[in-house]
């Protein structure tokens, strides 16, 4: 199939995911996005969906093309969020009392897709997780060669209720696998740091050591390792905040009056795209900005800074608030790393191949960089050009309109 010259930035092409991609150039975007269909969990109602497969080894199968047009077309200092979640074996046919959600009537779970008639081949027993997520991410690794830097776990306040179901606990929770092509990519965590909390600024204001938290000595807790001379650490908390975990408490974005279900929350994509999405990209070679930083100290003296310390032991011991008051320190931006070609630079791109309403593309337009979407549901990207403000200028994939 013969590949376009270069992407349409900023606009949907219609057609199957891996089918599309394969008319895209070579490493041609940054950041990648998406939710695929999860397998047996929805009927989206239109030829050549995902998700529906006989087996799960024929979906999976699916997703292995796709995932490795994704790798091809990601560059390599791009990075890939892949938010999948997970079911269980057994009937999953006709669902009952979904009007117990007071924003889904039993129409429109049927009409959404969510209610269908769907009788798979489990080899599993009935009742067991089939874990296609985690299958899918340890294929990718073993097979196409993806590096997994994270799984995240997306824990969702707001969950749909179980409470029919009284063998097992609530499930309240999806997983997001990071991946990237290459050991060293872009990731500017500079950008997406987050605040400390009032009681853990408290707590880095004291030496520890490895017993810090031994639970079984609270009155002595972050001293019992001091008095039994193991070596005491300070650790300087960085005034911009610190690094995201892994798990993020996010609630899913509310059930719209249109056809799709399954919308993103614009906070779960945010650090994404700021963290792995450059602002700047070099139009000639297509390296991206970083940024340079530098760790700023206390403006104390060597001298002042070790008395400082041995005052921090001494405060330690007797459980005192230590008496400083210069003790974090501050990582600040000298500027960006500059390739060479004084050519110009452009925003970085964000590419969804499930791209249903639009959220990645809509974080990344108030973010600033460029976007492609994918989507095989004519619907949906009537939904998403609504929501996007968007003018008519899709890309309407036809195989044989290519050129």
């Amino acid at each position: 199939m013969q590949r376009l010259k270069e992407l349409q930035l900023n606009s949907i092409y219609q057609g199957k995911a891996e089918e599309v991609l394969q008319t895209f150039p070579d490493e041609c975007v940054d950041t990648i996005i998406t939710s695929p269909p999860y397998w047996s969990l929805r009927d989206y109602k239109v030829e050549g969906q995902l998700g529906l497969e006989d087996s799960l080894e024929e979906y999976l199968d699916k997703l292995l093309s796709i995932t490795a047009e994704l790798k091809r077309v990601l560059k390599p200092s791009g990075v890939m969020f892949w938010v999948h979640g997970n079911s269980y074996s057994g009937h999953m046919g006709k669902r009952s009392r979904w009007s117990e959600h007071p924003n889904i009537t039993n129409r429109a779970a049927e009409a959404r897709g969510i209610t269908f008639d769907f009788k798979p081949n489990y080899t599993i027993s009935s009742k067991c997780l089939t874990n296609q997520n985690h299958r899918l991410a340890i294929l990718m690794q073993d097979k196409q060669g993806w590096i997994q830097r994270n799984d995240i776990i997306w824990a969702k306040p707001n969950y749909l209720p179980s409470g029919s179901i009284r063998d097992r606990f609530t499930n309240s929770h999806e997983s997001i696998f990071m991946f990237s092509k290459e050991q060293k990519y872009y990731f500017d965590v500079e950008s997406i740091r987050i605040p400390y909390s009032e009681s853990g600024l408290e707590r880095k204001q004291y030496q520890h050591t490895l017993l810090n938290s031994d639970p079984n000595c609270k009155e002595a807790k972050g001293t019992k390792g001091l008095k039994q001379g193991a070596k005491p650490k300070t650790v300087k908390p960085n005034k911009n905040g610190k690094k995201p975990h892994d798990v993020w408490t996010i609630s899913p974005a509310s059930g719209t009056k249109e056809a799709h279900f399954a919308v993103f929350p614009p906070k779960l994509i945010l650090p994404m795209i700021k963290g792995t999405c450059p602002l700047w990209v070099c139009k000639e070679c297509g390296k991206p900005r970083e940024r340079i930083v530098k760790r700023i100290e206390s403006s104390q003296t060597q001298e002042e800074l070790d008395e400082k310390r041995g005052e921090y032991a001494k405060h330690q011991l007797t459980l005192k608030k230590p008496p400083n008051k210069d003790w974090q320190s501050e990582w600040i931006t000298l500027g960006w790393t500059d390739c060479g070609c004084e050519k110009g630079w452009k925003p970085g791109v964000v590419l969804d191949p499930f791209f249903g309403r639009g959220t990645t593309a809509l974080v990344a337009q108030k973010e600033k960089r460029n976007w492609v979407g994918i989507e095989l549901n004519p619907t949906y990207i009537s939904i998403a050009e609504d929501y996007l403000n968007l003018k008519r200028n899709l890309n309407r994939f036809l195989t044989k309109e290519v050129p």
